[in-house]
């Protein structure tokens, strides 16, 4: 165990600070938390639901890709293996103008970006995620959960239903991190949430990003 990073599901985490009865036990409890060169262990609840997330927004923007006539006439047949950070980026920052070099513009030229900062899901800080060089939060988790939700074709005519849907997964996903649920007096998560009452949810969230580039 000496040279092992200890890691714990979150609700065992809360169960197990529960039983601390007194020092002895919390001591033995802390001493459990190890760092390895200087590496935190991050949640591992967070990281299972954000890699199942992930993997479901590849699988989506391989259809996406698979679906365009463009693609199709080249002969490729996309899979999720193939899709990488930037077409994720390329799907969900679509409405986002780029500069000469084909990067997205900074986040601070949006005038969204005071209510919004740090909440753009880049190539950057997906390849940071992925690495676990940054800790998944809350945001992370809602935008690919929006995302996943924007494509279901069973909530195509059902944006009430699909609002549902939503929420309640989402909430679950959350709670089950120990993030607590759905914020709506949070402006990005208010956002999601009107994004996904409307008739196209990607293409309102893209939109707006869009229309937010003084440009």
């Amino acid at each position: 165990m000496d040279n092992e990073v200890y890691v714990e599901g979150t609700i065992n985490v809360k169960n197990t600070i529960q039983d601390i009865s007194d020092d002895e036990s919390l001591l033995r409890y802390i001493a459990r938390f190890r760092s390895v060169d200087n590496l935190y262990n991050h949640s591992v609840t967070a990281r299972k639901f954000f890699n199942r997330l992930y993997a479901t927004s590849k699988s989506l923007v391989a259809d996406f890709y698979n679906a365009d006539e463009h693609e199709r006439k080249s002969g490729k047949i996309w899979t999720s293996d193939d899709i990488t950070e930037g077409d994720i980026e390329k799907v969900l920052c679509c409405g986002t103008p780029v500069n000469h070099d084909g990067n997205l513009l900074k986040q601070s030229a949006s005038t969204l970006n005071k209510f919004f900062n740090n909440k753009r899901l880049s190539r950057q800080h997906i390849t940071a995620l992925l690495t676990e060089t940054v800790s998944i939060d809350r945001f992370d988790l809602i935008t690919l959960n929006f995302f996943i939700f924007s494509q279901d074709k069973k909530y195509a005519d059902d944006s009430k239903n699909r609002y549902i849907a939503f929420t309640d997964s989402t909430n679950e996903i959350l709670n089950e991190c120990m993030m607590g649920q759905l914020y709506i007096a949070n402006p990005y998560e208010c956002f999601l949430l009107m994004c996904i009452l409307s008739d196209c949810p990607l293409a309102t969230y893209a939109d707006v990003w869009e229309m937010s580039f003084e440009i």
